[in-house]
């Protein structure tokens, strides 16, 4: 049964890399306005370290590592809301990372503790431990929904976990192996996302998304190492040196938007390396298209989201978070 699946999942990425080739010569790029940047919030604090940004009901979330604070903002980016503070107690942060929203709860990884911690606007309501060693928490996006908890986790099962509201745990994923216990835990890292009834998966150092029906099987596999940005990134890449159990970040982050998905990119041109380009991919049902590569200007981006109008980006190289008009 492994190996029936494991072919028809590399019959189903070679069809799929034959169609990337033949649209990567077609992708566009459109260049972003720059509608409002700021780098201080409504009650005169600075911005230190943003890891993550969600959008939910007319609500920006947004959690700053250094300052150990997730700042609630409303559509007109005011600060209504802080949560959290730096410190080892019930709600506290050592490094307040990445952030899911469900259901007008609040999900934070907390770094240090390796744990989640649990809001809602009125305040702190828990911390989840979902593991001893806090091995499933990593600083990439992760997924709440009616199954549970998802998180980016290399196991003999595969390279994603569900813990479900249950405690039930359950493994799955693809899972690609390297030369050292360590180098494949650390290479197979991915960002998840919620689409549907779907669990979307984007490898943050290989050029591959994986989409997951509700059971955990595979449903679509794209591969798009030939996308002319791409391959001008990976041939510098090859002429690096090779260190063991590391990696070049080429997807710093990830969003699902209707049905749109956007991929951070590392891109450069010559030598100068940037993050500062977003891949529009469009899903349509288990196909997944690329559409087209919207430039974000100047700067050194490392988190986003996406709304109906807008691209709301963390800069990080200028410390200060900027919106972008989207057409």
């Amino acid at each position: 049964m492994i190996k029936n699946k494991n072919i028809l999942m590399l019959l189903l990425l070679s069809c799929l890399s034959a169609g990337c080739i033949k649209q990567s010569r077609k992708v566009g790029q459109e260049n972003l306005k720059r509608e409002a940047s700021f780098y201080q919030l409504s009650d005169s604090s600075y911005i230190s370290d943003v890891r993550g940004i969600v959008a939910s009901n007319n609500k920006f979330y947004i959690t700053d590592y250094i300052r150990n604070q997730c700042f609630i903002l409303d559509k007109n980016l005011k600060l209504t809301r802080t949560l959290g503070s730096g410190g080892k107690g019930p709600g506290e942060f050592i490094g307040a990372s990445t952030v899911n929203v469900f259901q007008d709860t609040i999900y934070i990884i907390n770094d240090g503790k390796k744990s989640i911690e649990i809001y809602d606007i009125n305040g702190y309501l828990g911390s989840l431990y979902p593991t001893i060693s806090g091995a499933y928490l990593k600083n990439s996006r992760f997924v709440k929904n009616k199954k549970g908890l998802y998180f980016s986790n290399v196991n003999k099962g595969g390279s994603i976990t569900n813990l479900s509201s249950h405690g039930e745990i359950k493994n799955f994923g693809f899972l690609k192996q390297y030369s050292t216990e360590k180098e494949t835990y650390i290479k197979n890292t991915k960002h998840l996302l919620n689409y549907k009834q779907n669990i979307i998966a984007v490898s943050n150092n290989r050029l591959e998304i994986e989409m997951y029906n509700n059971e955990g099987i595979i449903t679509t596999k794209l591969n798009f190492e030939n996308l002319a940005l791409m391959k001008d990134r990976m041939n510098l890449i090859s002429k690096e040196k090779n260190i063991e159990n590391s990696y070049y970040e080429l997807i710093p982050d990830a969003y699902v938007f209707n049905d749109n998905l956007y991929l951070l990119l590392t891109t450069n041109k010559r030598e100068i390396v940037d993050t500062n380009k977003i891949l529009e991919i469009r899903i349509n049902n288990n196909n997944l298209e690329i559409a087209r590569i919207l430039s974000l200007g100047e700067g050194w981006f490392t988190s986003f989201c996406v709304t109906k109008k807008h691209i709301l980006a963390y800069d990080g190289q200028n410390s200060k978070m900027v919106m972008f008009k989207l057409n």
